[in-house]
């Protein structure tokens, strides 16, 4: 018994330990089976249940300014929403509830809540108080249905400083205006298609591999302006504005040689986070660029184009005379009912006081010498495609949106009315501040057109790296030597002329006058003016090129009063800030013919932002000026169309007033 107890036990071990084999073996062939043969397709379908393909969108990209100093960043802002099937009250009772606490009406609420969506919003960019009350109040009485959301936002950090080219975003977060909306496309970036990781607490991330590609967010835009040349130029701007109640007021700065914009400054400012504030009141013209979008009539700042075009045709010579006929030019009574009137009565003189003491008939004169150039054979051709090449009756292709075209109109039906009043900048002829700003580039860098831009490139994200944009070399308008003698003159016009208003007490600068009556109710009005002045400085070599505009001020009349002081404070701080060393290093004569210290500021020029008052703002000061200076200067500057106050605009002029051609 004993042994067949041996044997039924022996026998069973060895069963068991044959079956344990036999389990190791089928055990390790399954092993061998998933992890070898069948290796790649249960990875496959493993990462199937455990991924998924997501649209992945990167945030905005940044603004910067030309020395990557931030402009414009990203927030994120609350929004209550509301899932109108899954809410646990009456959509009237919840409305009832959170219309005090969201500030938003009973009926906006009641309707949302009542839609067939899946999910609706509420409210956005709450605050965080409002946020606590909602959450208390969904805490208290168990209220379903209800979530907050982060959404993206954009904060313009510096506030009001270039609004109006930074421009704004809608609440989708895509650009309506400015550098938002012209750049949208490398701002938003591309949305991509990416695989990712999903755990057991629903949260989702990238897969390895795509967080090394994905675009973390659009491209970072870097401007050609400088912050604080903006500053200056907004400054300057809105002092002159404030205090004479100007209806609107503009400020250009710009590099000459590379049409690189340092400033673009508007008046009225705009704040893009106050546009709600704008909409509800009804100001949004504040954010209208008035820079690219509003033309008006040049006035004598057309003068230095017809001078440069008459030199460099040959027309003129630097030493030629022209018959100014005392201040007083007559038309045939079917040309011209009234005269072409000068402000500063002058005989025959050379060609640079033509410019210096702004002559209309002088620079008409010369206007009918380049269409005269070959007497037996006029043309018209010759003198527009002058002004055509300057930039008048084009676009500049300035990035910014919504630029308007300037006007050179119907010149192939022009008399000699229109030629002469086209000589001084009124009549068929508009263009834009910044279109002017470009005109005197050509003058400043000797000749060549540029490209006026303010996006200089832009910054991946990534590496840091910065891609210029491409600006193409423009062509030669005039020579070297004709634009070298206009900028002579000009220089002269601010020493002597009508533009002493805008002398530095540091740099030699040099610019025209402009002063253009408006047309109201169809006929020019002797109190609605565009007063400006356009320059360089400093006089050799330029280094930026200024444009100012002040539109219908109330008191000031005539561009050398009202925008040659601002372009003079833009162009002291702004070649300071560029560390351009002085025309004017040793003593400096004051109008009282006394000398002062190098360094110091001439007696009769305050500092352009004083120092604060005890209120903590700051005032600035006239400068002191005695009535008879000011009667003198305010004879100088010639009011550039004097056709008297019910002069007809051309628009509406007579037909028989220029039927008669020459």
């Amino acid at each position: 018994m004993t042994e067949s107890f041996h044997v039924l036990v022996s026998r069973r071990l060895k069963g068991a330990a044959l079956l344990s084999l036999l389990g190791a073996g089928l055990l390790v062939w399954r092993l061998f089976d998933l992890q070898v043969i069948r290796h790649q397709a249960m990875a496959d379908s493993g990462r199937a249940e455990k991924t998924r393909n997501i649209t992945w969108k990167p945030k905005r990209g940044l603004i910067l300014d030309r020395n990557q100093r931030l402009l414009v960043w990203n927030t994120e802002q609350t929004t209550l929403v509301a899932g109108p099937k899954r809410i646990n009250r009456k959509p009237a009772e919840l409305a009832a509830l959170l219309a005090p606490i969201l500030s938003v009406s009973e009926e906006t609420l009641r309707a949302r809540l009542e839609s067939d969506q899946v999910e609706v919003t509420l409210k956005r960019s709450i605050s965080e108080e409002v946020a606590a009350r909602v959450e208390a109040e969904i805490a208290s009485r168990s209220l379903l249905g209800l979530d907050f959301r982060k959404e993206p936002n954009r904060h313009y950090v510096k506030g009001q400083l270039a609004g109006q080219v930074l421009g704004f975003v809608n609440i989708d977060n895509q650009g309506q205006a400015g550098i938002e909306k012209a750049e949208e496309s490398h701002l938003a970036g591309k949305e991509i298609q990416v695989h990712a990781r999903r755990y057991n607490d629903k949260k989702v991330i990238l897969d390895l591999d795509y967080m090394r590609e994905v675009p973390l967010r659009g491209a970072d835009v870097v401007l050609t302006i400088d912050e604080t040349i903006q500053w200056i130029a907004e400054r300057a701007l809105g002092e002159l504005c404030a205090e004479q109640n100007a209806k609107a007021g503009m400020a250009i700065v710009i590099e000459p040689n590379t049409g690189e914009v340092l400033a673009l400054a508007n008046y009225p400012f705009f704040d893009p986070e106050r546009l709600g504030e704008y909409a509800a009141s009804g100001e949004m013209e504040r954010a209208k660029n008035q820079c690219i979008t509003n033309i008006y009539e040049p006035g004598s700042t057309m003068k230095p184009f017809v001078v440069a075009a008459g030199l460099d045709c040959g027309a003129i010579a630097p030493d030629s005379i022209i018959d100014c006929e005392g201040g007083r030019r007559y038309l045939p009574p079917g040309l011209r009912s009234k005269p072409i009137l000068d402000e500063h009565a002058m005989g025959r003189v050379p060609v640079t006081e033509v410019l210096v003491f702004s002559s209309n008939v002088g620079a008409g004169k010369i206007a009918e010498k380049i269409v005269n150039l070959d007497p037996e054979s006029p043309s018209k051709t010759r003198f527009v495609d002058y002004l055509h090449a300057f930039g008048f009756g084009t676009r500049t292709g300035i990035e910014l949106p919504g630029e308007t075209k300037g006007l050179l109109t119907g010149w192939e039906r022009w008399n000699l009315n229109d030629l002469l009043v086209t000589a001084f900048g009124t009549g068929p002829v508009m263009i834009s501040p910044v279109g002017l700003a470009a005109a005197y580039c050509i003058l400043a860098n000797g000749g060549r057109e540029v490209q006026p831009h303010v996006v200089k490139g832009y910054l991946a994200n990534r590496n840091s790296n910065l891609y210029p944009t491409q600006v193409g070399t423009g062509r030669a308008v005039v020579n070297r030597e004709s634009a070298r003698l206009v900028r002579e003159m000009l220089v002269q016009v601010v020493e002597r002329g009508t533009g002493t208003r805008a002398k530095s007490d540091w740099y030699k600068v040099g610019g025209k006058t402009g002063t253009a009556k408006k047309v109201v109710n169809r006929v020019y009005s002797a109190s609605h003016r565009a007063l400006s002045f356009a320059g360089f400085a400093p006089a050799d070599p330029p280094r930026i090129v200024v444009v100012v505009v002040i539109d219908e001020p109330d008191e000031l009349r005539f561009g050398g009063l009202a925008a040659a002081p601002v372009f003079r404070k833009i162009v002291d701080e702004t070649l300071a800030y560029l560390h351009v060393t002085p025309d004017f290093s040793g003593p400096a004569p004051t109008p009282d013919g006394k000398n002062v210290k190098p360094g110091k500021r001439p007696a009769g020029r305050q500092p352009l932002f004083p120092p604060p008052t005890p209120d903590g703002d700051q005032t600035p000061t006239p400068d002191k000026e005695s009535p008879e200076e000011a009667a003198r200067v305010a004879a100088l500057e010639n009011p550039d169309f004097a056709l008297g106050r019910t002069a007809p605009s051309r628009e509406t002029a007579p037909e028989g007033d220029r039927r008669e051609q020459w």
